[in-house]
């Protein structure tokens, strides 16, 4: 078992690829590892990646990604688990049960989400306990032909109000935007402008051809036909900044998702202006599909016939708090969970 941390996982992944440790499959492409090795949540000497070996040969992983809880106004760091995998030669071996355990040993505040059933299985066998469950909301424009899909995004949600600017932005402005801000909950899995921007300059996907998206036997996403992922910053009538919004829009082909992901705003009640200003973007990008955060349900006029027309999906969690008395322990009973939780904002 190996324990790559941040520091050394570019390194890490070019050797996997170079053909070291006698084949098996990467456990992560080189685009993905420079981007988690500049993750501003992650330490140099945090572990972001567990790998198992069977003699040299690389037979499963257990990837880390470091983020932070915010539970009043201190922030203290948990760690996600993502993109697990276990050749299926070893899967009724011990393998699984090893990267499982010295997960779970060797992190503190640990939280999983959006898992397969066989790992869900499995953390729950190592007294992973459920934290909850998050729900967002998928809006099948796709049924509806043409120009029908503008019509209908309109009849939905209610446009914003005239005068609003949209501008997008290569980089969201940090200082507008304090770790509190008004309406925050007590406890949430802060992401915040730092952890925004680093998303939007380091891409975990590469569109078609570019990025160095070579082919690779990478079982987890690593390109796409189309993959996008814009910031929006959002102005008043009188030219005031009120706050930003970022959605991903991708597509493997046969049809295109847009995700709306992390938005603030320095008024709570202007995160109503999100849902009209994404579905606009939706409908001029053609997708077929969005996928909405489930708080922003309740924030338009006609939220009864959106939730006729939208199907709602839930996404439980669970963790391992370090101690009884660890960070996590203490929030678990008042976080408020997040569609962009873990890594699918990222994806």
């Amino acid at each position: 078992m190996e324990a790559v941390r941040a520091g050394e996982l570019e390194e890490f992944a070019a050797a996997v690829l170079a053909g070291e440790g006698e084949g098996g499959l990467p456990p992560i492409t080189p685009q993905r590892a420079r981007a988690q090795a500049r993750n501003p949540v992650a330490a140099p000497d945090d572990i972001v990646l567990f790998a198992a070996y069977s003699g040299k040969r690389l037979v499963g992983y257990l990837g880390a990604l470091p983020g932070w809880l915010r539970r009043g106004d201190r922030l203290s760091k948990v760690y996600w688990g993502s993109t697990w995998y276990l050749h299926p030669d070893f899967r009724k071996t011990a393998a699984g049960l090893l990267l499982g355990r010295n997960f779970r040993k060797r992190l503190p505040d640990i939280v999983f989400t959006d898992l397969s059933p066989a790992a869900w299985k499995l953390i729950s066998f190592l007294e992973g306990t459920e934290l909850g469950s998050c729900r967002y909301y998928r809006l099948r424009l796709k049924k509806f032909p043409g120009r029908l899909k503008e019509l209908v995004s309109r009849v939905i949600v209610p446009a914003p109000p005239p005068g609003i600017v949209l501008r997008e932005t290569s980089r969201i402005r940090e200082g507008a935007h304090p770790v509190i801000r008004p309406g925050a909950p007590p406890a949430e899995f802060y992401r915040g402008p730092r952890v925004v921007n680093w998303m939007l300059q380091y891409p975990w996907v590469a569109e078609g051809g570019r990025g160095g998206a070579e082919e690779l036997d990478y079982l987890f996403t690593h390109r796409r036909e189309l993959f996008r992922i814009t910031a929006n910053e959002v102005f008043g009538s009188d030219g005031g900044y009120r706050g930003y919004f970022v959605v991903s829009l991708s597509s493997t082909g046969r049809e295109r998702t847009m995700k709306i992901l992390d938005y603030d705003f320095l008024r709570p009640g202007d995160r109503a202006l999100v849902l009209p200003l994404a579905l606009e973007r939706a409908s001029r990008a053609r997708a077929d599909i969005v996928n909405i955060p489930g708080e922003l349900i309740p924030s338009t006029g006609r939220a009864s016939l959106l939730r006729r027309l939208a199907r709602p999906h839930d996404r439980p969690y669970l963790h391992y708090p370090w101690t009884g008395d660890s960070p996590l322990a203490k929030a678990a009973g008042e976080v408020r969970l997040n569609y962009c939780d873990g890594d699918t904002a990222f994806t």
